[in-house]
């Protein structure tokens, strides 16, 4: 099994480069066969630790992110809280997101991603697909179980909330700059490092670390069996949606997966 982590020698002018890119960035040889060429033609190119740099934005600086804001925040407001913390994690998280496109010299191609008609289209109708699976599996799910009127799992309930509290804010927090942190940690990073391994496995765990990162692991200490019940039946619902932006950023690039999300 080939792995695409070594850097690519070019043999005409000798210049090294990430393996996934197929063409020499400097005299344009070319060094990926079709098949190669057609798995990572529309990956924003970076080398695999930079790939990492951009998994660790919602798995690590997330993370420490929202408990640094959150011990920052007014307790006695609950659901104002929650608004600021997603609010401040996400711009903040999106100013390193942007950073790391700089840096890493994949701004261009970021935006070179919007210029096809394709991007458009595929990412709307990715977008339709998603909202009417998440329709249709909410109704199968909800004739077989009773949660209680509740509109889902519970990060789904605490986005519901916060929409419906502070509408202007949530557009630009969970409709803009939250898809583009996380495109950029979990389809260029997660799923861009393990296409370099293998595609099904890339596919395989994208989808289910997408899934279980919007998964209430407090729910487990609860004790609340209707609660737990909730989360891994609304787990599914997640993992599709997750591969399906995995299929859309390997068919048409982030700005079509973007866009869906």
């Amino acid at each position: 099994m080939k792995l695409y982590f070594r850097e690519t020698t070019c043999p005409k002018c000798k210049r090294q480069y990430d393996p996934t890119i197929a063409n020499c960035p400097i005299c344009g040889c070319q060094t990926l066969n079709e098949k190669e060429r057609t798995r990572f033609q529309n990956d924003i190119h970076c080398p695999w630790y930079v790939n990492l740099f951009y998994l660790a934005l919602c798995l690590l600086v997330l993370t420490f992110i929202a408990n640094l804001v959150g011990s920052l925040t007014p307790t006695d407001d609950v659901l104002f809280s929650k608004m600021l913390v997603n609010c401040l994690s996400y711009i903040i998280l999106g100013g390193i997101g942007f950073l790391i496109l700089v840096l890493a010299k994949n701004l261009k191609q970021f935006g070179d991603t919007f210029k096809s008609w394709k991007t458009i289209v595929f990412g709307i109708v990715g977008f339709v697909a998603i909202y009417f699976f998440d329709i249709t599996y909410s109704i199968i799910i909800n004739s077989i179980f009773d949660f209680g009127g509740s509109e889902g799992n519970a990060n789904q309930v605490s986005i519901v909330e916060i929409v419906r509290a502070y509408p202007v804010i949530s557009l630009l927090t969970f409709g803009l700059i939250g898809p583009f942190c996380e495109e950029l940690s979990y389809r260029v990073g997660l799923f861009g490092f393990l296409k370099r391994i293998n595609m099904v496995l890339a596919y395989i765990l994208a989808g289910l670390v997408f899934g279980f990162i919007h998964f209430d692991w407090g729910c487990l200490s609860s004790g609340d069996v209707d609660n737990i019940i909730s989360e891994f039946v609304h787990i599914p619902s997640y993992i599709i949606s997750g591969l399906i932006f995995c299929f859309i950023y390997d068919k048409w690039g982030i700005g079509a997966s973007l866009i869906a999300h």
